[in-house]
Order: C-alpha cells, then sequence, then structure tokens
C-alpha cells in the first residue's frame, strides 16, 4: 500500500501538491505500523500431539493420526499395548493424554469391539463389572413375584371365584392361610398378596350389588316389555339367532366358500327363517368381518381371556374339593 500511495497521480505533481502528498503518505505509514493487530489463533495441525501440562485443543479424534497409530498398535497380537489397561495406556504418551480420559476410555472401548478383543482390567474394573454381571443375573433368574402380573393372572380368577362363592370357606380363614393354601399365590409376597385380597373381596361385593341390581331391573323389562321374536320385517332378528353363530362357524371353516349362499341357505333350517336376500347380505358382512384383522384381534384377545377363565375355574373347583367342598363341574 505504501509503494502504491509513493507514486503520485500527474493531478497533484505541483510544489503545494507533492509536498502535501508526502506528509499525507508519513502520516499513514506511521498509523498503518502503530496500529495495533487482532489476535490470530494459531491453527493446529492434524497431527499435533500436545505435551502434559501445555493448554490447547487436541486434534479431533475422529481423523487423527493417534487414532490409527493405537489402531495399527492394537492391531498386533505381540503390542505391549495390549498388556496395559486402559488408564495406563492413556498415560503412557502424551497423543493419548491430550484427550481426556472419558473421552479416550469411550474410544478405547469402539476399538476393542471393532478388533474383537478387551484389554486386561484393573481389579477394581474387574470387580465392578462382575457385580454388574452379578446383577444382571440376579434379575435374570429371579422369581416370578414381580414378574407375573396379578391383574390378569389365573390366581385372581380363582380367588375372585371363591369370594363370589356364597357359601365360600374363606371367611373363616385369614390372609396368611389363604396366602399358604396354594402355591401359586406365592409369586407374589404376602404384603402384596393381602393388599390384592383385600381390593378384590371389595370389588366382588361392588360387583354383587350390581349384578342383583341389573338382574332385577332385566327381569322387570322382560315382564312389562316382552321382546318380540319377529322383527318389524316379518323374520326373526338376527342378533340372538341361531343362525348368526352358525354362520360365524360356516364361515371360519371355509364352508360359506365352497359353495353358494342359496345353496348354503338350504342345507340349515335356522338360515331359512330368513328371506334369501337378507341371508346374503348377511354371509357377505360376516366373510368381510372375518377377513379384517380387528375380527382377529378380537377373536384372539377372547379366546386368551376365556382359556384364563376356564384355568382360574378349575384351580378353583381344586382347591375347593382340597379344602372339603365338591366342584360345582
Amino acid at each position: 500500500m505504501a509503494s502504491y500511495w509513493r507514486s503520485p497521480p500527474w493531478s497533484i505533481c505541483s510544489d503545494f501538491g507533492y509536498s502535501f502528498y508526502l506528509e499525507l503518505v508519513s502520516s499513514l505509514d506511521f498509523y498503518l505500523k502503530s496500529a495495533p493487530k487482532a489476535p490470530t489463533k494459531p491453527l493446529t495441525p492434524p497431527e499435533c500431539r500436545l505435551p502434559e501440562g501445555v493448554k490447547g485443543s487436541p486434534p479431533s479424534w475422529r481423523s487423527s493420526q493417534n487414532k490409527k497409530d493405537l489402531i495399527e498398535a492394537l492391531s498386533d497380537p505381540n503390542s505391549p499395548l495390549r498388556k496395559l489397561t486402559i488408564k495406563e495406556i492413556h498415560a503412557s504418551s502424551t497423543k493419548y493424554s491430550c484427550y481426556p480420559y472419558k473421552n479416550f476410555y469411550g474410544n478405547v472401548k469402539r476399538i476393542e469391539k471393532k478388533l474383537g478383543f478387551e484389554l486386561p482390567q484393573k481389579e477394581n474394573e474387574n470387580r465392578r463389572k462382575k457385580k454388574g454381571e452379578e446383577k444382571s443375573s440376579k434379575q435374570a433368574s429371579k422369581s416370578n413375584k414381580e414378574q407375573r402380573k396379578w391383574d390378569k393372572s389365573k390366581e385372581k380368577i380363582m380367588l375372585y371365584g371363591l369370594l363370589d362363592d356364597d357359601d365360600h370357606l374363606l371367611s373363616n380363614m385369614s390372609a396368611e392361610d389363604i396366602y399358604n393354601s396354594y402355591s401359586g399365590f406365592r409369586h407374589w409376597s404376602l404384603k402384596q398378596f393381602k393388599g390384592y385380597l383385600k381390593s378384590l373381596a371389595k370389588r366382588v361385593k361392588e360387583d354383587q350389588i350390581q349384578y342383583a341390581f341389573e338382574e332385577e331391573a332385566f327381569a322387570y323389562e322382560q315382564k312389562h316389555f316382552p321382546q318380540i321374536e319377529l322383527g318389524n320385517r316379518s323374520y326373526p332378528k338376527w342378533g340372538y339367532h341361531p343362525a348368526n353363530y352358525l354362520l360365524k362357524d360356516d364361515v371360519e371353516s371355509g364352508l360359506a366358500y365352497q359353495i353358494k349362499p342359496s345353496v348354503l341357505r338350504m342345507k340349515r333350517e335356522e338360515y331359512q327363517d330368513f328371506p334369501g336376500i337378507v341371508f346374503l347380505g348377511h354371509v357377505h358382512q360376516e366373510k368381510r368381518s372375518q377377513r379384517e384383522a380387528g375380527y382377529w384381534l378380537q377373536k384372539r384377545n377372547k379366546d386368551a381371556e376365556r382359556k384364563r377363565e376356564n384355568e382360574g375355574e378349575a384351580l378353583k373347583n381344586k382347591w375347593q374339593q382340597k379344602y372339603g367342598k365338591r366342584s360345582k363341574i
């Protein structure tokens, strides 16, 4: 810049103009030399290896030569680094100690996983690892006390049936006696079982009151508003008719797909209670409902619920036989 200003343009080459020009150039040179310069951060080369005690940011581990050197050293089975712990490797060289130990530990663990081996560990690390394995094994080998869920268990159904029985034997037994009367109750602790028993007994009483009210209301409705067997169109209602349940079985077994609806209608007397066009609509509706996913999900849930109820009822009968009451079956 100074060299440019020292060659003045021809327009100011007069005596006055030239002397003014020299003063201007000298003042600009003084300003440029004395002006403070902005501090610049020195660039860290990609292979920077900071010694201990020197402040600065280490190179990125992902693309650094330090990582490549460590991988190359650990890939050799005879490398002395394989006999050191991660903490000792970190302290062995400044090219590793310039990284925080926490980050370096995670990086070396990823290298171990990639190469398929493990470095030796200190006694406390081994103890910590062993303790973690024991804890996980205890959790894995825990009894079903915590794993079994009370809400959907067959033991709950069994206990509900015993409490709902009019002349049940549980009224003369304590909670601890009931708990010890069946081994399945030991999936839960005695304290948990007492809470479940108390809440279930309360629910049974509430359900009994509700069922009595509903039976009374139903009997009143049937007496004063009897249901007409035939609908408004001179044929029975489909919902509770035996043909409804028979058609479900025929569609599920595949019979309804093998023959026409008109032929299927003539095979059962229950189907003939409905006109042909009405029966045809019910056949298509049942086929569509069983093809869709919602039907199978609901069927699966109903089957599981029915199986659980049957298991609970069987346990109840077995318990009653053991403690002196005849089964209802």
